[in-house]
């Protein structure tokens, strides 16, 4: 059957059949791509309201300590004295404070989320 076809032809046929292969190589990764873009664009979405959680949450902390620290030192402004700069060295692991007075402590231990 190949036999009758001339050398030309079956050149043009053989680069036809490469060029097609190589299209669809080239569709197949281009959604590859697109699909971990997607993917990607929810993972930055994802972190993104993670760390504003996070946020939240040392804010949470921050209000605990500082109101149980009222509650303590009858103080107005308790807090700036004794926080560092950094708020994650010294509020990354609460503890309850034991309150003054009896009353009880504003300050819960937190799970590690």
């Amino acid at each position: 059957m190949f036999s009758r076809i001339s050398v030309a032809t079956r050149i043009f046929a053989a680069f036809g059949a490469l060029i097609l292969i190589l299209s669809g190589i080239g569709l197949v990764g281009y959604y590859g791509v697109s699909s971990i873009a997607g993917t990607f664009e929810s993972y930055r979405h994802a972190a993104r309201e993670t760390l504003e959680l996070s946020d939240y949450t040392n804010d949470l902390i921050d209000l605990r300590l500082s109101a149980d620290a009222f509650f303590v030192s009858r103080d107005r402004f308790p807090m700036t004295k004794s926080l560092p700069r950094s708020r994650t060295s010294a509020l990354s692991t609460p503890t309850a404070m034991p309150s003054s007075k009896g009353t009880r402590s504003l300050l819960v231990s937190l799970p590690n989320w």
